[in-house]
């Protein structure tokens, strides 16, 4: 065998190595310690607050966590809250209300027979829910006290880091993931609160009812990977031109083209070439997340590509090395 051909076993070794180490432990290993490794994201992100805390007012690194934690799920619960209740009305008063919608082809619900239907679907599963419930509210509870260690000892942590063997891989995984991630998920947050706030003033506008949760509504979708706001939009464009609404199908049509052109102008913007992936590339990786690990590879697909190639990477650099 020659040199060359050797060199590129080596290479697809590595490379299915590397991805099927990655598949067991997304697959299996991912979902035990997830409340731990969300509560060392957080713990990193919350490390410069609470240092100043610990610097400026004397306070113990895990009191100053617990307080920070607890006052950020604090805001986010007043926010749900809030939001929750508004988003409830609309969906109330769009409920009572759907049946003065006339719809063409035998379209009409039963609303009362649908009703009845979810208030019994409610009922029967209400031990599930009580025990998704419990689960739930165990899962937070370990987080916040997870976090709260974890930032107490995270000088000792990085610590270790650095003197393990594999420090500076580490290192450089965590700087890569942090910084293409973290630049994915402001990217997204930025175009979902600016899609919300489009499609909410156009609703508002149209004198659309719902504006609110519409546009809320509209604006999540569009964040979710493979979706987007032709989800909702193009359906609703369709049902109004079959009612012969052909005004508001125009105006619905002209919010989605901008909701669709401010995506494709503000993405490359934001993001740049810092992902590292190609739309084509990116749909593939989410489809293959999503075959592979359910729901959540929508998310973790992306993650997991990432590292193989990544951590591919370094090893082929170090065999090349070697060689030489």
């Amino acid at each position: 065998m020659s040199r060359d051909y050797i060199t590129k076993l080596k290479i697809l070794s590595v490379f299915a190595v590397v991805s099927g180490v990655i598949y067991i432990v997304f697959k299996y290993m991912l979902p035990v310690v997830a409340p731990f490794i969300i509560a060392l994201i957080i713990s990193v992100l919350v490390d410069r607050p609470v240092t100043f805390l610990e610097n400026k007012c004397h306070i113990k690194r895990s009191i100053g966590t617990l307080v920070i934690v607890i006052a950020a799920m604090a805001l986010l619960c007043l926010f749900v809250c809030y939001g929750g209740k508004i988003l409830v009305k609309q969906v109330y008063d769009f409920i009572n209300k759907i049946e003065e919608y006339k719809l063409p082809f035998n379209l009409n619900m039963d609303i009362k027979v649908i009703n009845e239907k979810i208030v019994s679907g409610v009922v029967d599963n209400s031990p599930g829910y009580i025990s998704g419930f419990t689960m739930v509210f165990t899962g937070v509870a370990v987080f916040i006290m997870a976090t709260v260690f974890i930032s107490g000892d995270m000088s000792s942590i990085r610590s270790s880091v650095k003197k393990n063997i594999f420090g500076k891989e580490i290192i450089y995984l965590g700087r890569r993931l942090k910084t293409v991630l973290g630049n994915y998920l402001k990217t997204e947050l930025i175009i979902m609160a600016i899609t919300c706030v489009i499609c909410c003033v156009g609703l508002f506008i149209m004198k659309n009812p719902y504006a609110l949760l519409l546009g809320i509504v509209i604006g999540f979708v569009d964040a979710l990977p493979i979706l987007g706001t032709g989800t909702i939009f193009l359906p609703w464009v369709l049902v109004l031109v079959f009612m012969h609404r052909l005004k508001q199908a125009s105006m619905i049509m002209i919010l989605y083209l901008i909701c669709y052109y401010t995506r494709q102008f503000l993405e490359p913007k934001l993001m740049g070439d810092k992902f590292g992936m190609s739309p084509t590339v990116m749909l593939i990786t989410i489809y293959a997340g999503l075959k592979l690990f359910g729901v959540m590879g929508v998310f973790t697909g992306p993650v997991a590509l990432i590292l193989i190639r990544e951590i591919s990477d370094i090893v082929i650099k170090k065999l090349v090395i070697e060689e030489k």
